[in-house]
């Protein structure tokens, strides 16, 4: 319904997910947008979702002292002083390079709006409840001890590139971090790229302890990176961080030669005789996804995890979150590591403790990035994350004691 001018017309309460968004608005045949609420957190996060065949897109609503933005991908930053102004804009086609959305409601209940008005600021509730049958507020089970394996592939030095200095300062804090999580820590050390197809062929299916040799593994002991003394297994997640030069769509080895995203993350595909069936699996990417610049202010100390196209696939209980959009380079100083996983360890330190789901940590840490400005030549660099989730519960990672 419209009330005094309200620009969007139907409200969904669920989870927010990239394959749950498409699902829903592939239902129906024309364009058209509508606001979507994150069940599974306590005050609520809301995305602007959008359907422009043949894309979809979803956008994160942020609410601050500035007033109402929007985060994602062909965005241009700007505030509005109301939710409403914000999204008339964004169909007009003012403040997005998705061009002229019409303003139609693609689900086929449309729900009751009342905006209320909490500490000085406005956001959005309903009374209407119903999920649909893929949406779900249940939790990943993380019972297992330890909860699940962590690798690192951590490629510094290479034969026709810029050694990456700093990689090691986000090993070693992706280390301690999902080590206090729960998770069994394994890094390789400079893989060339078939390499790491075999390193990562091996994790999603382990083996002897023998042939992890190939790799030159290490494992986390929680002061420093020693020999593995057992062969790993599996738990209830798995975590895959991924830390190289790369391009669109692709990591490098240490050999200059590419490893799609894809095939990494094909690799964990749930089959009857994975381990990982069903479970979440979160990977990591921290390496450029192109050329491109996105504009701030210099700085000497910053360096680019640069090296030009493979999709991601679909499939369950993924989430993908890639240290930069495409076309873009992702920002490493040498000193203290990479924006994006600093940030990503600053998050799950400061917050996993409160119970919080993994989505809405990676709302923060692409906000946190994003805010960041730097580069290593005048009016050049500023940098968004992306992620890709098609997680079909929430993951909530807590620390343990050991």
């Amino acid at each position: 319904m419209e009330r005094e001018g309200m620009l969007v017309q139907s409200y969904y309460y669920g989870r927010i997910g990239s394959e749950a968004t498409e699902r829903l608005l592939e239902r129906y045949g024309h364009d058209g947008s509508f606001l979507l609420r994150d069940s599974d957190t306590v005050q609520g996060a809301y995305c602007l979702c959008v359907r422009k065949a043949p894309f979809v897109h979803t956008y994160r609503l942020v609410n601050s002292t500035a007033g109402w933005s929007l985060q994602g991908s062909g965005i241009r930053l700007q505030n509005f002083r109301t939710l409403e102004t914000l999204i008339e804009s964004f169909r007009n086609g003012t403040v997005s390079d998705v061009g002229v959305v019409p303003l139609t409601d693609p689900v086929d209940k449309t729900v009751n709006w009342k905006f209320e008005s909490d500490n000085n600021k406005t956001h959005c509730t309903n009374s209407h409840t119903e999920r649909e049958d893929f949406l779900t507020d249940e939790a990943y089970e993380l019972n297992s001890q330890p909860v699940g394996l962590c690798v690192i592939i951590n490629n510094e030095n290479f034969k026709t590139k810029d050694q990456r200095e700093g990689t090691d300062k986000d090993a070693r804090r992706l280390a301690k971090v999902f080590s206090r999580l729960g998770f069994r820590v394994l890094m390789c050390k400079d893989q060339e790229r078939d390499q790491m197809d075999r390193a990562l062929k091996y994790f999603a299916s382990p083996g002897d302890l023998s042939q992890l040799q190939e790799f030159n593994a290490k494992e986390w002991s929680g002061s420093e990176f020693i020999d593995p003394q057992e062969p790993p297994k599996h738990g209830d997640a798995f975590i895959c961080c991924v830390l190289s030069h790369g391009s669109k769509g692709v990591v490098s080895g240490t050999d200059g030669k590419h490893l799609s995203i894809k095939e990494i993350t094909s690799t964990f595909k749930a089959t009857k005789e994975s381990a990982l069936n069903g479970k979440p699996k979160v990977f990591l990417i921290q390496a450029c996804q192109g050329h491109g610049v996105q504009k701030g202010v210099p700085s000497p100390d910053l360096q680019f995890d640069d090296s030009g196209s493979v999709s991601i696939p679909v499939d369950a209980d993924f989430l993908v979150a890639i240290a930069t959009v495409e076309d873009c380079a992702a920002v490493r100083d040498q000193y203290v590591g990479s924006w994006f996983i600093q940030s990503v360890c600053k998050q799950l330190e400061d917050v996993c403790s409160s119970g919080e789901d993994i989505s809405e940590i990676f709302y923060r840490v692409k906000n946190e990035v994003s805010l960041k400005e730097g580069s290593k030549t005048p009016g050049a660099v500023k940098q968004m994350p992306e992620t890709r989730d098609t997680l079909t519960k929430s993951l909530v990672l807590s620390p343990r004691h050991n």
